[in-house]
């Protein structure tokens, strides 16, 4: 990979910020959603998804960041 494509491909300071936004409003979500529905469980596997494969992405690119990969 050239240096111009890692660097187009690592996440700025405000895609950090809205990244956490999104986890942070993922996180309530889940943890004040009640009752049932279609769009009610299809909301809450987005979310789920969203909060548990984010601190993944984020770590990666925090280590691609420290290693210069």
């Amino acid at each position: 990979m050239t240096e111009s494509s890692t660097e187009a491909s690592r996440m700025t300071r405000t895609e950090l910020y809205a990244a956490l936004t999104l986890w942070f409003a993922a996180f309530v979500f889940l943890d004040t959603t009640s009752g049932s529905g279609a769009f009610l469980t299809a909301a809450s596997v987005v979310a789920a998804i969203v909060i548990y494969l984010l601190p993944v992405v984020l770590v990666v690119d925090v280590a691609f960041r420290f290693f210069r990969l």
